[in-house]
């Protein structure tokens, strides 16, 4: 980025199509005197629901049971509920599990509010959000990450890449977590320590996960997590609907219209540049 800017002398307003910032080195742009707008909010419904069908797949065998009905597993004449249970068929439900929530922004917000409905506990991890901002929002406050680790049945990552969330989630924290307990990464692939995740789904150290996101994007062939059964493994597609891209398509057309006509915009990330 910096040998990209440097050459650009005329270059006013950098507008990211998305959330995430870490292909943006927003101090040097800062200090070019360049605004760095994004779309902050524009996505958060996909992702929201696109964690919640993890969610259901992670606890629900609904890819096997498709599998072995296709392939006409099930035999006339025995019962369906014994084949269900022999063919491991049996799920669970989020009613009644605890879902630890790493990062309580407008995604975890909405994770924690859906996943309520449903009946879960929401229990909270965020060292920047007070806890009676928590605790008035009807979730549970974890005083630590490892609290929350060690207590949830499924955990789910919505913090951004920062240097303190790097390898936020490691072989130690993993060891944390029950063996039940299901993870799910909707955030930034380096937030995840991917060979200790798969290490850790190999031995049974957690139950499955569902990774959407990856530290190489799109990962190479033989990714150690492309090869388990419970990995779920997506190509960063969370946010992708159709409503979403169109929102962040005008968003981000809007905030850059906006700084060019010497307003400020929405969604603008180094606010101390404006008026320079």
């Amino acid at each position: 980025m910096p040998e990209v800017l440097s050459v650009a002398d005329r270059l006013r307003v950098i507008g990211k199509h998305g959330v995430g910032l870490d292909n943006v080195d927003v101090a040097y742009a800062t200090r070019r005197g360049v605004v760095v707008v994004h779309t902050p909010a524009a996505n958060a419904v996909a992702v929201t629901e696109f964690t919640l069908a993890s969610i259901f797949l992670l606890l629900r065998p609904i890819r096997a049971a498709e599998r072995a009905l296709r392939a006409g597993s099930f035999a006339d004449g025995e019962s369906l509920v014994e084949q269900i249970r022999q063919r491991a068929l049996v799920g669970g439900e989020v009613h009644g599990r605890t879902v630890g929530i790493v990062g309580w922004g407008t995604i975890g917000r909405r994770v924690g509010a859906a996943v309520s409905a449903l009946g879960a506990s929401v229990l909270v991890f965020d060292p920047l959000v007070a806890l009676e901002e928590l605790r008035a929002s009807g979730a549970g406050a974890a005083h630590t990450l490892d609290e929350l680790l060690a207590t949830s049945d499924i955990v789910s990552l919505h913090v951004p890449v920062t240097p303190e969330t790097v390898g936020l989630i490691g072989a130690r924290e993993l060891g944390l977590m029950q063996p039940h307990a299901l993870l799910v990464n909707t955030s930034r692939g380096a937030i995840v320590d991917e060979i200790a995740l798969a290490d850790a789904l190999r031995v049974g150290t957690i139950r499955a996960a569902a990774v959407d996101v990856f530290t190489s994007e799109p990962p190479p062939p033989d990714h150690p997590l492309l090869k388990l059964d419970n990995a779920i493994c997506t190509p960063h597609v969370a946010g992708a609907t159709v409503e979403s891209l169109g929102r962040m398509a005008h968003e981000v057309v809007e905030a850059v219209l906006t700084v060019l006509a010497g307003g400020v915009p929405s969604g603008v990330v180094n606010p101390e540049v404006l008026g320079r």
